[in-house]
């Protein structure tokens, strides 16, 4: 189906729409964040805004904006697939817990992954979803992200021959 160079140069672009969409917008929510939800937060109220919530709009923005730009850039289908790559970050320290610990633990680990405030995981340091949950919501957003930049028509920026 594919020629080699064509699976090459797909699985490169993966890697890098990947990494732009978990290393990339994780940063950007730690630096952003912080200044954003302090400024924004005398209008956005609710449970989805409170400054307590770790997965609302404010965490995950950055995944769908970068999405779009790099998508309306870069224009590749494999920055759509980037969700899975955000699945195994959420599923190897699943993994990990069944592995090396007791396996009814796993309220502990949805806790630590998925804690509705920061006094939630104080035990952890919220080091898991730092590392984990932030960067699979933001893969996750990435590839909706992308798919919307597939939708949205931007100008035609190829001339083609006779056109002129």
């Amino acid at each position: 189906m594919f020629g080699r160079d064509e699976e090459s140069k797909a699985i490169v672009h993966f890697v890098g729409h990947s990494f732009v969409a978990t290393a990339l917008a994780t940063l950007a929510v730690i630096m952003c964040d912080s200044a954003l939800a302090i400024a924004l937060r005398p209008f956005l109220r609710g449970p989805i805004f409170d400054a307590g919530s770790w997965l609302g709009p404010l965490v995950w923005w950055p995944g769908l904006l970068l999405g779009f730009l790099v998508n309306r850039v870069t224009r590749h289908r494999s920055a759509c697939f980037v969700w899975i790559a955000g699945l195994i970050l959420l599923a190897y320290p699943a993994l990990a817990n069944l592995a090396y610990s007791n396996p009814h633990a796993g309220s502990s680990l949805m806790g630590r992954l998925f804690p509705r405030q920061q006094a939630d995981c104080a035990a952890s340091e919220c080091l898991d979803v730092l590392f984990n949950t932030w960067p699979a919501l933001n893969s996750i957003t990435y590839s909706l992200g992308a798919c919307l930049a597939f939708l949205v028509k931007g100008r035609k920026t190829d001339v083609t021959e006779g056109s002129l």
